[in-house]
């Protein structure tokens, strides 16, 4: 039993990290975008259309994409996402076409949309539905 207590940790908090981790792949354009406004000589508007670029397919494609951690696997689809995510967004400072950088954005939303409903059915699959009750 303690070992499935510890299991059970070790896969919480490896989750947890991998959300963290999709979570702080959203959060830098916030951080960059003064910089990005000043070296690309972008308005506020086509910085507004940046953060939509992510967020919008982010928001949108995870209700649709939540079943693909059904057919792929949960454990397969965070990865792959994951993987997805992060070859778009390394790439991301190497570029400085703004359309280019909207597309890389867009791409990052959507790979990443489909994440947390993969983590919630990984870590579902950890801790029964009654042990929330005891």
């Amino acid at each position: 039993m303690a070992s499935l207590k510890l299991l059970q940790v070790s896969m919480f908090v490896l989750i947890w990290v991998v959300y963290a981790s999709t979570y702080l792949m959203r959060k830098p354009l916030g951080v960059i975008k003064h910089l990005m406004a000043e070296e690309l000589h972008l308005s506020k508007l086509q910085l507004g259309w940046m953060d939509t670029a992510m967020l919008l397919p982010y928001a949108v494609l995870q209700m649709i994409f939540g079943p693909v951690g059904d057919q792929l696997g949960p454990r397969k689809t965070v990865g792959i996402c994951l993987f997805l995510t992060g070859l778009s967004l390394m790439t991301f400072g190497s570029w400085d076409s703004y359309w280019l950088l909207m597309l890389l954005l867009f791409l990052s939303g959507a790979a990443q949309a489909p994440c947390w409903p993969a983590c919630c059915k990984c870590l579902s699959s950890w801790f029964p539905v009654l042990y929330f009750f005891f």
